[in-house]
């Protein structure tokens, strides 16, 4: 019974690691499976798609700081079966993430007719704040009135939010 149950365990474990992604090429790395691109705050990334038919670009991928670009060709799944005969899926994530359902998608050409160039930008360029961070009180506008150059009448109790006016 255990024999049995081992290959089966085995062959779904492998089935659900072949979705997974990241710039090295996952746990288990192979030429038809979702490429990713990330960049950090030294290295940003710009990735663009070419038709090397006619030397068009098809898209332009600029990468944020922090972020991902995961692209994924499915062959012979595009809606013209001579001039775009695959469908890119792609989206931008974290980072961190490693798997997961890529949200956008375009028909594009078959693999011999689509060039992919990395572009790099070096230097510091910064992640955006996420809109979740909790405020900072350290900040000009958020600072009382009494800790200002114009200075105000101090808290009568120290007790009280100071940052609460």
């Amino acid at each position: 019974m255990l024999k049995a149950a081992f290959p089966i365990a085995a062959i779904g474990l492998a089935g659900a690691l072949a979705g997974c992604y990241s710039p090295s090429g996952g746990l288990m790395p192979y030429t038809d499976g979702p490429q990713a691109f990330a960049s950090t705050e030294m290295m940003q990334k710009t990735v663009t798609l070419y038709d090397t038919r006619t030397n068009e670009v098809i898209a332009t991928f600029e990468i944020p700081p922090g972020k991902m670009l995961v692209l994924d060709f499915d062959g012979g799944e595009g809606d013209d079966p001579v001039h775009t005969p695959d469908l890119l899926r792609w989206d931008i994530v974290d980072r961190s993430q490693t798997s997961g359902k890529l949200h956008r998608a375009q028909t594009v050409p078959d693999a011999a007719s689509r060039r992919l160039e990395v572009t790099l930008h070096r230097g510091p360029a910064y992640t955006a704040e996420s809109p979740l961070q909790s405020l900072r009180t350290d900040q000009v506008n958020d600072r009382p009135s009494w800790w200002t150059s114009k200075g105000g009448p101090l808290p009568d109790d120290v007790r009280t939010g100071m940052y609460d006016n």
